[in-house]
C-alpha cells in the first residue's frame, strides 16, 4: 500500500511537469524540421538511402499519415508524456520503496534508467510498424517509376 501511495503521490505532477516539458521541446523539434514523429527521421530507416533527401521526407510523411493519419498527436502528446511519467516515477518509487535510506541522486538515477528505456522501446515500436509500410510505399514507388 506504501508503494501505491508513493506512487500516485508523484504521479501526476510528473505527468504534468512531462507534458509542459514535452510541449516546449515538441515545438523546438518541429520548428527546426519538418519532421512528423519525434525522434524519427529518414536516416532510421536505411531503406530510405537510395533517394534524394526530399524523396526521403516526402515517402517518411506520407507513410506516417497513412500509418497513424491523425493519431500521431495521441503518441507525441499523450503517449509519450504518459509514458516518461510512468516510468520516471516507477523508478523512483521502486529505488525509494526497496532501498529506504538511499539518496534521493540514487533515485533519480532508477527513474533515468526507466525513462531512458521506455523511450528507446518507444521509438523501436513506431520504427517497427513503420517499416513494413514504408518498404511497400517504396516498392510501390519504383514500380511506378518515379525514385
Amino acid at each position: 500500500m506504501e508503494f501505491v501511495e508513493t506512487f500516485l503521490s508523484a504521479f501526476w505532477p510528473a505527468l504534468i511537469g512531462s507534458q509542459v516539458g514535452w510541449s516546449i521541446a515538441w515545438l523546438a523539434i518541429r520548428s527546426k524540421s519538418n519532421m512528423v514523429l519525434p525522434f524519427i527521421g529518414s536516416k532510421s530507416f536505411r531503406e530510405l538511402s537510395n533517394f534524394s533527401d526530399d524523396e526521403q521526407k516526402r515517402l517518411l510523411d506520407e507513410t506516417v499519415k497513412d500509418a497513424f493519419g491523425y493519431w500521431h498527436w495521441f503518441i507525441e502528446f499523450v503517449l509519450f508524456p504518459l509514458t516518461f511519467s510512468f516510468a520516471g516515477v516507477l523508478g523512483s518509487s521502486l529505488s525509494k520503496i526497496a532501498f529506504p535510506g538511499i539518496p534521493s541522486w540514487v533515485s533519480s538515477c532508477g527513474a533515468g534508467v526507466l525513462v531512458g528505456l521506455s523511450f528507446w522501446i518507444l521509438i523501436h515500436l513506431q520504427m517497427l510498424y513503420l517499416r513494413p509500410l514504408l518498404e511497400n510505399r517504396i516498392s510501390k514507388a519504383l514500380y511506378a517509376g518515379k525514385p
